[in-house]
């Protein structure tokens, strides 16, 4: 119905709205089940190695290629150590990360930003770094994050909940840091 040229330009708008929203509450249902895997540690890991400088540049290639508007600019950077570096992890799963991280970011920030990504060679291993001109994240966010739940209830945070949950799943962890260039 959404469309067809045949039906009322009303009718089609609000054929699409419904459809945009039936997409949204998949997506929902979709968040909720692997965030419920990963907490009990039901999601099988697909491990392969990877370049994780590669599987960054796809991510930030995706949001080009699928035309990123004009008021965000995506920065990536990698240190030419990390370059060659191999890891072992699943690479879909990680890939989904990074898109809630950069998503996240353009979705709350609506007048537009600068994000930036990072990989850095760290001692035991890399370290990505996702950080914005924007807003910030709210401190009650963070802090339901990293071990208060009740300090988000009425807020939706399963995006940020799966990449904490795909990072420790990784034997990683997500920090959050308010204020400071390169969070």
């Amino acid at each position: 119905i959404a469309t067809d040229p045949a039906v009322a330009s009303q009718i089609r708008e609000k054929a699409d709205y419904i459809r945009r929203q039936a997409l949204l509450i998949g997506q929902l249902v979709s968040d909720l089940n692997l965030t419920s895997k990963l907490e009990y540690q039901s999601q099988p890991l697909r491990r392969e190695s990877f370049h994780p400088a590669l599987l960054l540049r796809e991510c930030v290639a995706e949001y080009y290629n699928q035309g990123l508007p004009e008021e965000y600019e995506i920065d990536l950077q990698i240190e030419p150590e990390a370059e060659g570096t191999r890891l072992c992890g699943d690479t879909a799963l990680l890939l989904r990360a990074f898109r809630n991280l950069i998503g996240n970011r353009i979705r709350h920030n609506p007048d537009g930003c600068q994000i930036s990504v990072s990989l850095e060679m760290e001692e035991n291993g890399v370290r990505f770094l996702f950080s914005d001109t924007g807003k910030g994240i709210p401190d009650h966010i963070a802090e339901s994050l990293t071990g208060n739940e009740k300090a988000a209830a009425g807020f939706h945070i399963m995006g940020l909940r799966i990449v904490k949950q795909i990072m420790e799943a990784h034997g990683g962890k997500m920090e959050f840091r308010q204020g400071i260039s390169g969070n």
